[in-house]
């Protein structure tokens, strides 16, 4: 039987501890060994520059791996193109060989621009999920990356990750990205809002955390903190 969702958060959250999401890249080069993380400090984004660094990052990490994309904001930093009003100033093949390691480079530079300009109609203030919606190029989960991670938004992030685990741990397939929210969810509704946020925040990270120690395209079930209650798991 499936424990309660409740129950498979503070299982990871004891086995982990808090993984302090978003990473930010100044952080990361104050301290090094942080990897631009933040355990417990909600606090953050601070400013503008990084809530749009955590836009810029929900957008390139579409389709590659986080460490190509801590690669290209550091070129986008040295180059002083991780601020809205530069980067749509500069010459799209500047921004181009910026983020090429990133993949699909042509594509995600058009992107960015599309959400700079977005950006600067409605920072500070947290944009409604379907207008963020409609700026090409952001899908369901980017967008819930960003009002999350950015703005503080109640908005739990469904990835790749997340319908893997899920599937397996249930035993059966993952419903599609709302109603997987939707059961995800569900059982912190009744919390204040801000508490809410950071239990996403922290729940969404804690699974991408699972997913890359234990539960992988080939799973290493043994010492995984859901072990005795995954149907999947390998006994």
């Amino acid at each position: 039987m499936t424990p309660p969702i409740g129950d498979i958060f503070s299982r990871l959250l004891d086995a982990y501890g808090p993984r302090g999401w978003w990473p930010l890249s100044g952080l990361r080069r104050l301290d090094p060994r942080s990897g631009g993380y933040h355990p417990g400090d909600f606090r953050l984004p601070a400013s503008a520059k990084q809530r749009f660094e955590i836009g810029v990052g929900a957008i390139l990490t579409q389709n590659t791996t986080w460490k190509q994309v801590e690669g290209c904001l550091d070129v986008l930093e040295s180059a002083g193109l991780l601020v809205s009003d530069a980067l749509l100033q500069a010459p799209v093949e500047v921004i181009e060989s910026a983020i090429r390691p990133s993949g699909y480079f042509r594509v995600k530079a058009r992107k960015l621009c599309g959400f700079s300009r977005f950006f600067q109609q409605w920072d500070p203030e947290p944009p409604p999920r379907p207008q963020l919606l409609s700026v090409w190029g952001i899908g369901e989960e980017t967008a819930d990356s960003i009002l999350l991670y950015a703005y503080g938004r109640p908005f739990f992030v469904v990835d790749a990750y997340t319908r893997r685990l899920m599937a397996r741990l249930t035993g059966e397939a993952a419903p599609g990205y709302a109603g997987l929210r939707k059961k995800i969810t569900a059982p912190f509704l009744r919390l204040e809002t801000a508490r809410r946020v950071q239990v996403f925040n922290e729940f969404h990270a804690l699974l991408v955390h699972l997913a890359k120690t234990h539960c992988r395209s080939r799973p290493l079930c043994r010492g995984c903190p859901l072990e005795t209650v995954c149907m999947s798991a390998e006994r």
